[in-house]
């Protein structure tokens, strides 16, 4: 008691029960749904397994559209690196004067509008594309979709 102080304390009345007090406790979970059998144990960790691999996949798949679109987003990434320098250089040499801050707010909104400007055609490409894709795949698979409407319909129905 001595040594586990407060928590000796409170496992106190538990150890008193001896073995015959902790295996009814132990029986008394077990009814309530507390302890859980080691079937339902093995069937969670199988579909914690499969809820993994769909993550990995998500995100592997994620990559993969980054990866599509990485060169216009490296272009655009790139620009605004430069603007953002720009823009706090010029705050700093600013030195708390609003004239001055207010241009370089004003350049870098301009400057910033001209980066869209100059890269929407490829932006709207690279949509068009995605779209395109998209459709295409839908069109492709609209038999089995259909199918897979009519026979969810069907069920619920």
């Amino acid at each position: 008691m001595q040594i586990f102080g407060k928590s000796a304390q409170e496992l106190n009345p538990l150890i008193s029960q001896g073995s015959a007090g902790i295996a009814e406790l132990t029986e008394e979970a077990k009814l309530m749904g507390a302890v859980m059998s080691e079937d339902s144990l093995n069937a969670l960790g199988k579909f914690d397994d499969s809820i993994q691999r769909l993550k990995a996949g998500g995100a592997a798949a994620k990559n993969m559209l980054g990866t599509v679109l990485l060169p216009q987003l490296q272009i655009l990434a790139d620009d605004g690196v430069s603007l953002l320098s720009d823009f706090t250089r010029g705050l700093s040499e600013a030195n708390g004067d609003w004239t001055k801050i207010s241009e370089v707010i004003g350049n870098t909104v301009g400057s910033l509008v001209n980066m869209l400007m100059e890269n929407l055609p490829s932006l709207i490409q690279v949509g068009l594309d995605i779209v395109t894709s998209i459709g295409g795949a839908i069109v492709d698979n609209l038999p089995v979709i259909i199918d897979a409407a009519v026979r969810i319909a069907m069920t619920l129905l």
